[in-house]
C-alpha cells in the first residue's frame, strides 16, 4: 500500500513540476496537492496523510499555524518546509512548530529526495544553506530582533499587516474578528514601537521576513 504525502504550495507551476519529480522518484508515495493551506486543511480533515511538504512564504496564512494544527491534530503526520530561502528566524519558528525537515527551492532536487528519505524514517532533516543560516542566527542575542518579542498569533497577524492587507481582510484571511486583530495591532506598535503600517512593511521586506515583491 502506498503511504499518502500532501505537497502544498501556491505557485501551481513549482507545484506541477515538483509533484511530477516526486511522483517518478518516490514510487512508494501517493502524492496530492493543495495551493493554500485552506484547501489542505479540508484535504487534511478527509484523509490520513504521513508526510506534508508545504511552502511557507506566499500561502494565505504563514504555513507555521498549519504546521502547529498538524502536530495537534494528527500526531504521526511529519512536515516538511521546502521554501524559498534559508531565513534562520522561519526556521527556528518551523522546528519549534513541530517540523522535521527544512529545504529551500536554491537547493538541487537530491535535498528534497534526501529530506523525504530521512523524515520518512523519523529523522530531522536541515539542507547545507539551512544549517548553516540557523546557526549563524544563534549567535546573535534574539533580544534584538523586535519582532522576536511577538506572540505566535501577534507575528501572524504583524507579517499580514506586512503584506499590506487591511484589518478587515486579515480578520478574514485569519479567521478573528475585527476588534481581536485590532487589539493585536496595538499590542504590536506596543512591544516594537513600529506604529504604523507602512513601518511594518518595511521592517518585514529588510529583514528579510516577506519578499520585497509582496
Amino acid at each position: 500500500m502506498k503511504r499518502d504525502v500532501l505537497v502544498i504550495d501556491s505557485h501551481a507551476m513549482v507545484a506541477e513540476f515538483l509533484l511530477s519529480y516526486l511522483e517518478q522518484t518516490f514510487k512508494r508515495f501517493a502524492f496530492t496537492k493543495a495551493g493554500s493551506t485552506r484547501e489542505a486543511r479540508g484535504l487534511i480533515g478527509s484523509n490520513s496523510f504521513e508526510m506534508i511538504i508545504t511552502e511557507i512564504s506566499g500561502l494565505d496564512s504563514t504555513g507555521i499555524s498549519l504546521i502547529k494544527d498538524v502536530k495537534e491534530l494528527s500526531p504521526k503526520t511529519r512536515c516538511i518546509v521546502l521554501t524559498a530561502e534559508a531565513n534562520a528566524f522561519w526556521v527556528d519558528k518551523a522546528l519549534r512548530a513541530g517540523a522535521y525537515g527544512y529545504v529551500t527551492k536554491k537547493n538541487p532536487s537530491t535535498e528534497v529526495r534526501k529530506a523525504l528519505d530521512a523524515v520518512s524514517q523519523g529523522r530531522k532533516y536541515l539542507s547545507p544553506d539551512v544549517s548553516q543560516s540557523f546557526a549563524e542566527y544563534f549567535s546573535f542575542s534574539q533580544n534584538r530582533i523586535l519582532h522576536g518579542v511577538l506572540s505566535p498569533r501577534e507575528l501572524e497577524v504583524f507579517l499580514q499587516i506586512g503584506l499590506g492587507k487591511s484589518l478587515k481582510t486579515i480578520s478574514f484571511d485569519l479567521n478573528l474578528s475585527s476588534k481581536t486583530v485590532s487589539v493585536h495591532k496595538f499590542n504590536i506598535s506596543k512591544k516594537t514601537g513600529l506604529n504604523s503600517s507602512a513601518r511594518i512593511a518595511r521592517y518585514c521586506v529588510e529583514n528579510g521576513l516577506i519578499r520585497s515583491a509582496a
